[in-house]
């Protein structure tokens, strides 16, 4: 699900929006917390315009006089999910997944199967450079792994994947008509 909105909203007030309007819409579904909610700041508007023009359901309603919009888009499970180290305590990133010279909230570590260890690789905040992507494509290294502390910004930055994922899909779309 999508909220959009001019006004800056907290979890809080985005919970309590949220969790009202799911329970008529759905039976059953799991509550929500802090780390399943992201704000997207740098998705241009006229995106989000197109995506809740092509938005499996939407629905606009008025708080504090401004208007919200919920829209709902499916995402493949598969493509939010999180797979986690043997000892659970890193997620496990693909390598082709990564983008290069975009700062990520998040470290990237390399794991060193032969003596057990994960040795830093790119800092938060920070970039991977088409030279170090190159080197892990060539070395063949298909998987990096980020701390559990980093669970929010890595799981934003699969929404955020997913959400120009879908744009460009609805580009494509467009320009097939």
């Amino acid at each position: 699900l999508i909220i959009t909105t001019q006004v800056e909203l907290e979890f809080s007030t985005v919970d309590i929006i949220f969790t009202d309007w799911i329970k008529v819409q759905f039976d059953n579904l799991q509550e929500a917390d802090e780390f399943d909610f992201f704000e997207l700041k740098n998705i241009d508007f006229e995106l989000i315009s197109t995506l809740t023009e092509n938005a499996d359901y939407s629905e606009t309603i008025k708080v504090n006089n401004y208007d919200l919009t919920i829209s709902f888009f499916p995402i493949e499970p598969s493509k939010m999910a999180l797979e986690l180290n043997d000892d659970q305590s890193l997620i496990k990133i693909q390598t082709d997944d990564i983008p290069v010279d975009i700062s990520l909230n998040f470290s990237l570590h390399l794991h060193l199967p032969e003596n057990k260890k994960y040795l830093l690789y790119t800092p938060i905040n920070k970039t991977l450079t088409p030279d170090q992507k190159s080197r892990l494509v060539t070395k063949k290294i298909q998987s990096l792994f980020t701390p559990l502390e980093f669970e929010k910004e890595y799981k934003k930055f699969l929404a955020e994947k997913n959400v120009i994922a879908m744009s460009q899909n609805s580009a494509i779309k467009k320009s097939d008509v």
